[in-house]
């Protein structure tokens, strides 16, 4: 299950890679129209950060999930029967 696990973590570092770029782009329009330019310690950084830090936010919990049970499964598949008791 290694290369298959291995490929999903590719995957997901593609999808962070495009996401955080689209992420980034979108939150400074939006940062551009609310608060001006962007420049340190100005609300439109803000602004940005606070839309950049969501989006991360929102890919590290998908994918921690995933993750987990994707774990999960794999472990209960490969672990080794427990003996239930007569009481």
């Amino acid at each position: 299950h290694y290369w298959m696990l291995f490929g999903f973590e590719l995957l997901l570092l593609i999808l962070v890679v495009v996401m955080m770029y689209s992420a980034a782009a979108a939150g400074y329009v939006v940062a551009n129209l609310i608060g001006g330019a962007v420049s340190p310690y100005s609300l439109a950084a803000l602004i940005l950060a606070l839309i950049v830090g969501l989006a991360q936010a929102a890919f590290t919990v998908i994918a921690t999930v995933m993750l987990t049970r994707i774990y999960a499964d794999l472990a209960a598949a490969n672990a080794a029967p427990v003996p239930i008791s007569g009481t």
